[in-house]
């Protein structure tokens, strides 16, 4: 397989509940809703592709079940030779912003 592909499969996401083992990028589709997951997901392979980073609000399931809002922000760093080595990210929760 590519870089993107085995960069892709070795992806994991922070657990929705702290206390919990990290999601694998595959199951993503877990912690976040169905209405917001395709676009975080495009938003990834894309900058795996060659662009540079993503910024995408999505809904997340919270470790206690409910569901809150949050800005998923990455950028892709490279190897020497351009192929993807790691995706550096954060998820903010930004339910209260969105509420006020």
């Amino acid at each position: 397989p590519g870089a993107t592909e085995k960069a892709n499969a070795e992806a994991e996401l922070g657990p929705a509940d702290p206390a919990g083992p990290p999601v694998a990028f595959e199951d993503a589709g877990t912690v976040f809703s169905a209405a917001t997951w395709p676009a975080l997901r495009q938003a990834v392979l894309d900058a795996l592709a060659g662009g540079g980073g993503f910024e995408v609000e999505v809904e997340f399931r919270r470790g206690d079940g409910s569901w809150g809002w949050a800005i998923a922000r990455g950028q892709v760093m490279r190897d020497d030779a351009g192929q993807p080595w790691l995706v550096l990210g954060s998820v903010q929760d930004v339910t209260e912003r969105r509420r006020a």
